[in-house]
């Protein structure tokens, strides 16, 4: 959650409820993990996609 209170106040990131970011980003990795049990893949196939679906879900809007 801090991480993402400091990037609002330096402007990387869009103006939101961090508490509730937190949980969600929480959220979907704790749902990766499980599909990693259940369909054997690995974290780093998706890492690059990942990254990038958190960086434009939080980007602030220029």
């Amino acid at each position: 959650m801090a991480a993402i209170e400091k990037g609002q106040i330096d402007g990387s990131i869009r103006p939101c409820d961090p508490a509730a970011i937190a949980r969600i980003l929480r959220g979907l990795l704790k749902g990766l993990t499980s599909m990693m049990a259940l369909e054997k893949f690995s974290i780093t196939e998706m890492s690059d996609e990942l990254c990038q679906f958190c960086r434009r879900a939080l980007a602030a809007r220029a």
